[in-house]
């Protein structure tokens, strides 16, 4: 089919339907490239791998300072010296195996990188890339990650950008469940990151069913939609807090449904998303911030696939899903790089 018509990020059918150039622009920052351990045996335990993570840690001389939280506060303290690393990782490229399953190679995903770098790098933080990784390699990434010290941050942020079914994303090889991404940054595992946000994005299928979409009528419409798929208390000294607390998760679907992507511009979910944070990112509380993405998705997108009634004029909305107890504000923040 032509350039421009619509894709899709999901398990089990042909997941591309537009052309892709193999060029991308991933070498533009290969300074932020993430240094992982791919050598790690698959089957090496969560606690091995944690063991082994710490004692590194531990001869760096990297010991997390003690955190120290506010009840009275209503917004999270981004005042620290450094914002914190994005963790940003992308599979857009897949094994033979996934290809014969339907899994191809997800044209326009290096756009959605390449606009997210962006986007996060203005807002202060240090982007660490990974592309084209395996389902180890990205457990791997995650559990370095949550091992580095986070006392001089705001929070952290993981970005994955790949095929998905509900519960799991895949790296090039096979799946990974989410919860296996997310458990080295809970409260008990990364002591550096308590009480502070840990937000995770993910633009992937979560499911195989389609939204058709219901008509309504719109009182401040403004014309014909085109034919793309782009539409005009006293502090005590100690507390504890849970450590399932402070986390927020942005799915760029409702579980059970397509994730829709185009070739020349990228996912719907993650062009929405920068073009919000381009225009709100250190003005409005996050959590409007992604409000204002789910209403950009579901009111300016459809798919755009004439030739497959199944897959034509089909809608989307993104997923939130939040633990966090304070408000977020991203400030206007000085230029200070993590290493």
């Amino acid at each position: 089919m032509d350039d421009g018509e619509t894709g899709i990020d999901v398990c089990g059918v042909t997941a591309d339907i537009t052309k892709h150039d193999a060029k991308t622009e991933h070498g533009a920052q290969a300074e932020e490239s993430m240094d992982i351990d791919d050598d790690l045996e698959g089957s090496e335990t969560d606690a091995k791998l944690l063991e082994r993570l710490r004692l590194k840690r531990s001869q760096e001389n990297k010991t997390p300072d003690i955190i120290t939280v506010s009840q009275s506060e209503e917004c999270y303290d981004m005042t620290h010296k450094y914002r914190g690393y994005a963790l940003l990782m992308n599979n857009e490229r897949f094994g033979r195996r996934l290809k014969e399953i339907g899994l191809g190679d997800r044209a326009g995903s290096n756009i959605d990188e390449r606009n997210l770098r962006r986007e996060l790098t203005d807002l202060g933080f240090t982007v660490k890339l990974m592309i084209d990784r395996s389902a180890q390699s990205m457990k791997n990434a995650c559990y370095e990650m949550a091992a580095k010290n986070h006392s001089q941050v705001d929070c952290f942020v993981c970005i994955i950008l790949s095929h998905g079914d509900e519960g799991v994303v895949y790296g090039t090889d096979t799946t990974i469940e989410i919860k296996e991404l997310v458990k080295p940054f809970k409260g008990d595992m990364c002591p550096s990151l308590i009480g502070k946000p840990k937000l995770f994005i993910i633009q992937a299928c979560r499911g195989s069913q389609t939204d058709p979409g219901v008509s309504i009528d719109v009182t401040d419409a403004k014309g014909k939609a085109p034919s793309d798929d782009k539409m005009p208390v006293d502090e005590p000294q100690v507390i504890k807090l849970p450590i399932e607390a402070d986390f927020l998760f942005a799915y760029s679907t409702v579980p059970g449904f397509y994730s829709w992507r185009n070739g020349m511009n990228g996912s719907w979910f993650i062009q929405a998303l920068c073009q919000t944070l381009k225009e709100h990112g250190t003005k409005m509380e996050f959590r409007k911030i992604l409000t204002r993405v789910n209403k950009i998705v579901a009111q300016n997108f459809q798919s755009n696939n004439p030739d497959n009634e199944d897959f034509h004029m089909m809608k989307q909305i993104p997923c939130i899903t939040y633990m966090l107890t304070k408000d977020l504000y991203f400030n206007t923040k000085k230029t200070k790089r993590l290493f």
